[in-house]
């Protein structure tokens, strides 16, 4: 009426819904330092679990394994993160997991675009991942892998005859570490790109988890990648 030409800005509401899966086969309880692999990934949960709900979203949290899964619905209520942190602290391991099969059975059960973030051991079956990735994304989900590797695990460290003890698969292997340390290191490394060519190629996130590296440190690269993310 005056003649005059006005913006008006809205503040657009979003309610996310994320969903933590946390892997709990028997080779995340390796350790080589103050954290195991699935002690690691069950405080990063709870951190992640924290910032979410302080944002008055929802988030739920599920241990995956074959044998006996537990699970927290997604919510937003005052025990949530208690609850949470009861059945990390509460998951009994299992021999191996099948991340693929989880990850769909998360997709048909999420019915709206939600946020997964898989926390799961790097050396965990691979089998019809690609499959699960393109599924969740095709119906609007957003998906952060996370593969959690030990120190030991990186640098391959060990020297001298050693006696290596299956974690998933009964028995053992006396070798000398020195006379497959390059070979073993190149296959490290061969899991660790599969994993991220497949993320990348099918539009989710890959953020490799050293369980030696300080909490607030990769929280913060985390949290920028996802603000990045979410301006371009």
């Amino acid at each position: 009426r005056q003649d005059r030409l006005y913006v008006k800005q809205f503040e657009d509401e979003t309610n996310l819904n994320c969903q933590l899966l946390v892997d709990s086969s028997a080779s995340m309880n390796y350790a080589s330092g103050l954290f195991s692999k699935f002690e690691y990934a069950a405080t990063l949960a709870c951190c992640l679990a924290y910032l979410v709900l302080r944002q008055k979203d929802k988030v739920g949290c599920v241990s995956f394994n074959p044998e006996s899964s537990r699970r927290v619905l997604l919510g937003n209520r005052k025990t949530q993160l208690n609850e949470i942190a009861n059945v990390l602290d509460e998951v009994a391991f299992c021999t191996q997991t099948a991340i693929a099969e989880f990850l769909m059975e998360q997709a048909r059960e999420l019915d709206r675009n939600g946020l997964l973030v898989v926390i799961c051991d790097v050396w965990t079956l691979q089998d019809g991942l690609e499959r699960a990735f393109k599924m969740l994304r095709q119906r609007g989900h957003d998906v952060i892998l996370m593969p959690m590797v030990d120190p030991d695990e990186v640098d391959f460290p060990f020297k001298g005859p050693t006696r290596f003890e299956g974690l998933e698969l009964d028995g053992e292997l006396q070798i000398n570490p020195e006379e497959i340390r390059n070979e073993y290191l190149a296959l490290f490394q061969q899991r660790v790109n599969s994993m991220r060519r497949v993320c990348l190629s099918n539009g989710c996130d890959f953020e490799l988890i050293q369980t030696s590296h300080p909490f607030n440190v990769v929280l913060s690269k985390l949290l920028n990648r996802r603000l990045g993310t979410q301006r371009r």
